[in-house]
Order: structure tokens, then sequence, then C-alpha cells
């Protein structure tokens, strides 16, 4: 499951983070909000990329089982 980073929904999640962290920077909102939601954002690009790596390690050991369980010639 190979996807583009440009399709990677933490990779996109960073970037809409980045870009609202300038707009509400430079748009005068305070500074204890913008942190706040960055702070939420980046909590969940952790989940995400939690989900994603035990995604690929599931997969990872399935796919040794099946080649252990194969019998041998």
């Amino acid at each position: 499951m190979n996807v583009p980073i440009w399709r990677n929904k933490s990779v996109l999640l960073a970037l809409v983070g980045v870009l609202q962290s300038v707009v509400l920077q430079y748009t005068g909102v305070s500074q204890e909000l913008w942190l706040a939601i960055d702070a939420l954002l980046i909590a969940v690009i952790a989940a995400w990329a939690v989900e994603e790596g035990v995604t690929r390690v599931v997969a990872g050991l399935r796919e040794f089982g099946l080649q252990m369980s194969k019998p041998k010639k």
C-alpha cells in the first residue's frame, strides 16, 4: 500500500497545520489558540502515523507467517 506523499493523510494534515499556523499568527489571533490547534493536529498526525506503522508491521508478519507455513519441497 504505497501512497504518493501528496496523497498521504498525515502529510496533508501537517501541511494544513503549517498553513493555519502562519495564517492565524499573522491575522492577530491569540498565540494560545493557534498553538492549541497545532497540538491537536500533532496528536492526530501521530495517531495516524502509529496506525499506519502497525498496519504495515501486521501485514509483514502475516506475509512472513504465510511463507513459513508453505510446505518445503
